[in-house]
């Protein structure tokens, strides 16, 4: 019931603000919105997509690179489809690497990355390699998490 209250243009305005743990919570609410109201934050995506190069605080970083994540791995079935195909792929490949070979994020921002990257690739030839190179030099700085997940991305881009 409260879902359904709730109001996706101030929770993503508040994610993007200064206050840090109020952006985090509207962040977290976001990510929820998406998995428990997937209709409702589909009607927004094109708003969420422009907002994501703003982002510069790394827990909303986390919540928004997961729904990435979770966006980029529906993109094939519709209605998602068609709300993604007119937005620019580029920009959002480009941050999501950013945010891969950035050794300021936690791990958790990284692996989301690397899977909305993994999901993107199945449109987008070139990734699957640029990914899998993004990933062997960044073993070399990165935690044993990021090796699991990297074990897992790599299997799934060699299919």
């Amino acid at each position: 019931m409260v879902l359904k209250t709730l109001d996706f243009t101030l929770l993503l305005g508040i994610a993007l603000g200064n206050r840090k743990q109020e952006a985090f919570r509207a962040a977290c609410t976001l990510e929820y919105m998406l998995i428990n109201d997937p209709e409702k934050f589909n009607r927004q995506v094109p708003a969420f997509f422009a907002a994501l190069a703003v982002v510069d605080n790394p827990s909303v970083m986390h919540h928004f690179s997961k729904i990435v994540a979770l966006l980029t791995a529906q993109m094939d079935k519709q209605p998602l489809k068609a709300l993604l195909e007119p937005i620019p792929k580029e920009p959002i490949i480009e941050l999501l690497f950013t945010w891969l070979i950035n050794r300021n994020l936690p791990v958790a921002i990284k692996v989301h990355s690397m899977q909305a990257l993994a999901n993107l690739s199945k449109t987008n030839d070139w990734i699957a390699n640029e990914l899998l190179e993004t990933i062997d030099f960044q073993e070399k700085y990165e935690s044993p998490a990021f090796f699991a997940r990297a074990k897992h991305m790599r299997k799934q881009l060699k299919k």
